[in-house]
């Protein structure tokens, strides 16, 4: 948890840094970089479930806009879910018919938050977004700390 914790706190110091260069420092681009990325929110993922952080960080240096962030996040979580539901199912055993029941009965609320969601992300103006972005992944990565 720590060395997750400090991983993200390094990124988001590279990442303001970044963001105060106003796009004049750019980060690699090739395999290797992209294979260490999922390595890393794949691992993240799974040992606990904090992929989150480093995979914002990830996008947001790569300049990704509002929209494209939260598209690209959301296909990437459905497919490491999906990727990670028969470890859970099978081999931790996380995944029960009682779990099944109870996300069924919350639906309604994710459903509600998901829209509330996208109502309040379509008036954020960009630039305040991505600092809300990295605000919120800081807090996450201070969170491991604790």
């Amino acid at each position: 948890t720590l060395l997750i914790a400090l991983s993200v706190l390094v990124c988001l110091a590279v990442l303001i840094v970044m963001e105060l260069a106003a796009g004049k420092i750019t980060v690699p681009r090739g395999t290797w970089f992209y294979a260490l990325i999922g390595l890393m929110a794949g691992f993240t993922t799974m040992i606990g479930n904090v992929a989150g952080p480093i995979f914002s960080v990830y996008l947001l240096a790569q300049r990704y806009e509002k929209k494209s962030l939260l598209g690209t996040s959301a296909w990437f979580f459905m497919l490491i879910n999906l990727t990670k539901l028969p470890l859970q199912i099978f081999f931790w055993g996380n995944i029960t018919v009682r779990t099944g029941q109870i996300t069924l009965l919350i639906i309604p609320a994710i459903l509600v938050g998901a829209v509330l969601g996208a109502l309040v992300v379509k008036r954020i103006p960009e630039k305040p977004f991505r600092w809300l972005v990295i605000g919120m992944t800081a807090v996450s990565a201070l969170r491991l700390f604790f």
